[in-house]
């Protein structure tokens, strides 16, 4: 209820303390977030037609896509979720894995609507890792990140 009026009150007087505020309910941990990111979020809110932006988040970005269509999407597909999401229920997730049969679901810990701001390191592991596990045989030969840091520091010896 907290988000819904927070999201509300954005919408008719966007300010960055309102931002802050409505941070808890998108974050594990709001002391992750880049002060940059509530600027802009704010900058976003005031822009002519910005505001819609968050509306549409609340479902009506897209058209729904028939479940059938879905299935045919034969690209690997990484779904992440935020194990501590409280814009969409996590009743969604099974939903998403019946839609895309083949995806590699993750739900991270400590995060929340956004995990990419809740845990960078962990999301770009995450990301990298599903790349190069995904890459087509003629690709160029990726490193994830623990493997290049491996490298570093033995050339470094």
């Amino acid at each position: 209820m907290g988000a819904f009026l927070g999201m509300m009150w954005m919408n008719i007087y966007p300010t960055t303390f309102l931002r802050k505020l409505l941070n808890q309910y998108i974050m594990h941990n709001p002391d992750n977030i880049h002060p940059a990111w509530n600027t802009y979020a704010t900058r976003v809110c005031k822009m002519p037609g910005g505001k819609n932006v968050f509306w549409k988040g609340l479902g009506k970005a897209v058209s729904p896509i028939e479940p059938s269509l879905l299935k045919t999407i034969t690209h690997p597909i990484l779904l992440i979720w935020g194990a501590e999401e409280r814009f969409l229920s996590r009743d969604l997730v099974p939903i998403s894995q019946a839609a895309f049969p083949h995806a590699k679901v993750i739900v991270m810990p400590k995060a929340g609507h956004l995990p990419f701001l809740d845990q960078p390191d962990q999301f770009v592991q995450l990301v990298v890792d599903f790349l190069c596990d995904n890459q087509p045989s003629n690709s160029l030969q990726y490193r994830s990140r623990k493997e290049m840091t491996k490298t570093v520091d033995a050339s470094s010896e």
